[in-house]
């Protein structure tokens, strides 16, 4: 049997050892077959903080604590990724709503994209389709961090989420839940960030 995955203490150095223990936690929750028990993952993530990392976590509301969602959330709030000058800004546009029109050409890149999304129904209890298909029903979430930075997750269940990355080619955008693999392959693609701004 092979061993556990290590997962390094925390200590709230910065984005890059940020990145490392959350990629490291549900690795090691997948070994233990918690993958699914966000309290669980929670509980185990608690016991690695260690210096700045333990006085920040000490300070949270419990129930960002003892939910391992929650929790990463605020990771990625409190050690963000830098802003790197290399990669591709999105600056956001206002929505417009596509033609109905299907002959219609778009006037713009990616206007019309909405024509290929499937908006299938959705039991909220299993997330499975209500169209007779039984396989789960993938849903993506995003939080919203304070500084407008949208971070998607794939639900996979009620307990069990994986987060995606954004990657640029041209003027398309693709989610994916392996960003090092992805970009190993894709490697004309650039890793991206996507903001988002209130408007009124």
């Amino acid at each position: 049997m092979s061993s556990a995955p290590r997962v390094e203490r925390f200590k709230g150095t910065g984005w890059e050892e940020c990145h490392e223990f959350i990629v490291a936690i549900p690795a090691r929750a997948f070994w233990e077959g918690k993958q699914r028990d966000s309290a669980w993952i929670a509980d185990f993530a608690a016991t690695l903080f260690w210096r700045k990392a333990l006085s920040w976590h000490g300070q949270l509301p419990q129930d960002v604590r003892q939910d391992w969602f929650k929790l990463e959330a605020a990771l990625f709030d409190r050690w963000s990724e830098p802003e790197a000058h290399d990669e591709p800004q999105i600056n956001p546009t206002p929505a417009a709503a596509p033609s109905l029109n299907p002959n219609d050409k778009a006037n713009h890149p990616l206007q019309g994209v909405l024509n290929y999304a499937n908006m299938t129904p959705l039991d909220p209890e299993t997330l499975k389709s209500t169209w007779g298909s039984n396989t789960p029903f993938q849903l993506v979430t995003c939080t919203v961090l304070a500084n407008g930075e949208v971070i998607p997750v794939w639900k996979t269940s009620h307990s069990s989420a994986i987060t995606l990355s954004f990657f640029v080619i041209g003027d398309s955008l693709f989610l994916v839940p392996d960003p090092g693999a992805y970009g190993r392959k894709y490697s004309g693609e650039k890793r991206a960030k996507l903001f988002i701004k209130p408007t009124d």
